[in-house]
Formats: structure tokens, C-alpha cells, sequence
């Protein structure tokens, strides 16, 4: 049986962290939600992951982690036409995205934050729009991940 987990922090091991719990605890299908001050971001447990810790998208549990691994779950809204998800700058040359789907037309909206300092991209914009993917470029030579917000038109 799976279970449910709160917590106040993502990482730093103090009590009320997700990386606080016990790896020893955990099984593949566990959730848990952290609510910090500034956010709220929801996860489950996929035991035999085995990947790099990147918060706030994976996180390991600081004791008998293992391959154990909280995977941030991006909500599926795309009931309502709504996609979403993060990737990396690659500057002028663009990084493909893959939406997830292949969407009727390419009669979408993109919208894009940078998640570090935008003096570190530049100008940045979306363009070479598929049904399954789009391209975002940036004028500047920094390469901070950035999150992007699909927004379905059909």
C-alpha cells in the first residue's frame, strides 16, 4: 500500500525536509507533498531511479537512499489544453522541446521563464512550432534551465 508523505522543505535534511525521510520507509508509488513558503510542488517514489539529485525536480532521501528517488510530478492538465515542463537554454540554436503529445495543429501559445537571472539569456522566443515540439532561443550565452507553459488553442 502506498503511502502519503508532507513536508515543509525540499532539501536539507532538518526535520520537515523531503530529503529527510528515511529511504528505508519508502516504496516505488509513495507520494508526498512539500509546501514551502514560496511554492508547492508534488511527488512520488520510484524506487530503482537511480538519478543524479537535481532539486527541485528529483530529490534522494540522505539516509538509505539507494536508487530511491522523489520525482516531481508536473500536473497533466492537458484535458485543458494546457502543457507544461522545463528544459535548458541552448542560445541562438535553439533547444527542442518535446511537448509530451501530438497536438491536432500547431495552434498554440508558448510561454517562457527563465529560472535564473535573464541577463544570463537575453532576448528569448519560441519558433519552428510542430504538432509534438517546438524550438526556444535565446540571445545571450548563459544556459539556466527555464520552464515553459503550453497553452493549447484547438
Amino acid at each position: 500500500m502506498s503511502q502519503f508523505f508532507a513536508a515543509t522543505a525540499l532539501t536539507g535534511g532538518a526535520a520537515g525536509a523531503l530529503d529527510a525521510i528515511d529511504g528505508d520507509a519508502l516504496a516505488t508509488g509513495d507520494a508526498a507533498m512539500v509546501v514551502t513558503s514560496g511554492a508547492s510542488y508534488d511527488y512520488y517514489l520510484n524506487a530503482s531511479s537511480g538519478a543524479a539529485e537535481a532539486s527541485p525536480n528529483i530529490i534522494a532521501p540522505d539516509t538509505n537512499a539507494g536508487n530511491k528517488r522523489w520525482i516531481k510530478v508536473i500536473p497533466l492538465l492537458s484535458n485543458l489544453g494546457l502543457y507544461s515542463g522545463s528544459s535548458t537554454f541552448a542560445g541562438a540554436a535553439g533547444a527542442t522541446v518535446t511537448i509530451g503529445a501530438t497536438l491536432a495543429s500547431t495552434s498554440y501559445s508558448i510561454s517562457i521563464v527563465p529560472t535564473a537571472d535573464a541577463e544570463d539569456v537575453g532576448a528569448i522566443w519560441a519558433a519552428s512550432k510542430t504538432t509534438s515540439t517546438f524550438k526556444v532561443h535565446c540571445s545571450g550565452t548563459g544556459t539556466p534551465t527555464f520552464d515553459w507553459q503550453l497553452l493549447y488553442n484547438n
